[in-house]
């Protein structure tokens, strides 16, 4: 998944620059906004197969299936293979929701509406619970940024348009690379 999810990101980030003035460019985020789900789900069936084959090879973990054990592989599938994107996903819908309200209250100003697409994307990609980390991560880089420009006297408006799928990538290489073996993490997972 961890590719996939880098390659996601990165064709999403090539669309954002390359498209941002194109009216187009919303029916795109969202359609790879909807594949990246698709693929992520399709993903998790084929590795529930695989798992549900390699138990059924070995004498001790055939006891682990049916008919010994009812529902335990159900159960592990769904906690270990499907619950860290389900969970992911929830937040990604949680937060289209409240910045298409915040956005229209504010009179549609404050985000464009692809952006929106592109926020639950690396949401969604980055997965759960890496999500706890990406918040942070962009509202610290956001705040740096607006640091850089007042120390620089440069007084505009500083879009995350641009961060969104950004932080997302190495968000998700720093786990990868970094976070994932922690005690803090694995206590945060499913």
């Amino acid at each position: 998944m961890f590719y996939l999810s880098l390659v996601l990101l990165f064709v999403a980030t090539l669309i954002a620059w390359v498209g941002r003035r194109k009216e187009s460019f919303l029916k795109y985020i969202q359609t790879l906004f909807n594949v990246s789900i698709l693929l992520s789900f399709a993903l998790g069936v084929w590795a529930s197969y695989a798992q549900y084959h390699f138990w059924k090879g070995n004498d001790l973990s055939k006891l682990l299936l049916p008919p010994y054990q009812d529902n335990y592989f159900l159960f592990y599938a769904f906690t270990r293979i499907f619950a860290p994107y389900v969970i992911s996903l929830l937040v990604a819908g949680i937060l289209i929701l409240a910045l298409n309200k915040t956005n229209k209250r504010r009179g549609k100003i404050l985000l464009e509406e692809q952006e929106i697409y592109l926020a639950a994307m690396s949401i969604f990609l980055v997965g759960h619970p890496g999500w706890i980390l990406y918040f942070p991560s962009l509202m610290a880089i956001y705040l740096l940024w607006h640091i850089g420009n007042k120390l620089r006297g440069v007084n505009t408006r500083l879009p995350l348009y641009y961060l969104w799928t950004g932080v997302a990538i190495l968000t998700i290489i720093y786990i990868q690379w970094g976070v994932e073996t922690s005690p803090l993490w694995l206590l945060l997972k499913i």
